[in-house]
């Protein structure tokens, strides 16, 4: 028997915070036929760690289709874990960017491993588009995310200490993503 009406698992893929920061979409096929959607909005922030997509009875995932220029983005993937051979992640960030020199065209951000979904980070990244990526902006995003991050209890690292890494993640990723960019 439960102990709870909700169940509070972590969002535990790697793949799925990597795929919202391209803009991927996915296309569902149920007995209505088939639709397309942006991945962010597969899953639901309302739902739980077993009801946490919004597929209807019957319909199943059957393609994940990226955006033509998802080879132009700068991207990176970083994941906080207890150790290499320990694959579920205590902490995913995913980044990509698209920059005209040091001017940003397109900036993403998403985490894994912290609540019951993937979650990507659009209100704190659009205000950087057209501006420099500076070092001052990289702390103010990452201080964002921390702010609006609520990690979930039912991980080996205490939800303390990996909502302190969320923040070091975030500028690490954002900085990589910068000055990969930089030198493509």
């Amino acid at each position: 028997m439960p102990q709870r009406s909700k169940c509070y698992a972590t969002f535990s893929g790697d793949l799925a915070p990597t795929l919202e920061v391209l803009d991927a979409e996915v296309e569902i096929v149920g007995v209505d036929g088939r639709r397309r959607i942006p991945l962010e909005r597969l899953y639901d922030a309302q739902g739980d760690g077993i009801r946490r997509h919004r597929l209807a009875p019957g319909e199943l995932l059957a393609a994940v289709h990226l955006p033509k220029d998802a080879r132009e983005r700068a991207a990176t993937y970083l994941k906080l874990r207890v150790r290499p051979s320990f694959d579920f992640p205590e902490l995913g960030v995913a980044a990509a960017g698209r920059f005209d020199g040091d001017r940003v065209l397109g900036l993403r951000l998403g985490l894994g491993g912290i609540e019951t979904f993937p979650r990507r980070f659009d209100e704190l990244t659009d205000p950087v588009v057209g501006s420099r990526l500076s070092d001052e902006r990289i702390r103010e995003i990452a201080e964002g995310v921390v702010r609006q991050s609520r990690p979930v209890h039912n991980t080996f690292l205490a939800p303390e200490y990996r909502k302190r890494m969320i923040g070091l993640f975030v500028r690490r990723a954002l900085a990589k993503v910068r000055d990969s960019a930089r030198v493509a």
